[in-house]
């Protein structure tokens, strides 16, 4: 899973949309999703640590590489007024999942200072709730 999340960030960060090569169906995923319609309620998951279950909920949040975060920061702190603008247009995009535009404005794109945590922040947010989602502890 880890080996997947990370060249997914890879082929993002370098421009190459292969979210075709990554979107897969397995079984655990079409298991959770019909329990969670029998029961209404999205707890019910049997297989709570599912590739698309941590992908979803928690690498992909905030668009590729966690960029809303990095808007947000840039938002409140930043000084530039044009990248400002640029940004503000583009959180509500980013807000779901669409971060191109911050990709390519900003730009993170091709950018060796930004790959890392670019690759490391969606790697780190599903190994800290992987053991909150297998051994089900809850706040």
């Amino acid at each position: 899973m880890l080996l997947i999340l990370f060249l997914r960030s890879i082929s993002k960060f370098m421009g190459i949309n292969a979210d075709f090569l990554f979107s897969f169906s397995t079984r655990a995923q079409l298991v959770n999703l019909n329990r969670a319609l029998k029961f209404a309620h999205p707890v019910a998951a049997v297989h709570p640590t599912a590739y698309s279950t941590l992908y979803s909920c928690f690498a992909h949040l905030g668009g590729d590489g966690m960029l809303l975060a990095l808007i947000i920061v840039v938002l409140i702190i930043g000084k530039n007024q044009h990248l400002k603008r640029l940004l503000t247009w583009s959180f509500i995009p980013t807000f779901f999942n669409f971060s191109e535009p911050v990709m390519v404005g900003f730009p993170i794109m091709y950018m060796p200072i930004y790959l890392i945590p670019f690759i490391m922040s969606p790697l780190v947010t599903t190994v800290i709730a992987y053991p909150f989602l297998k051994y089900n502890i809850w706040a």
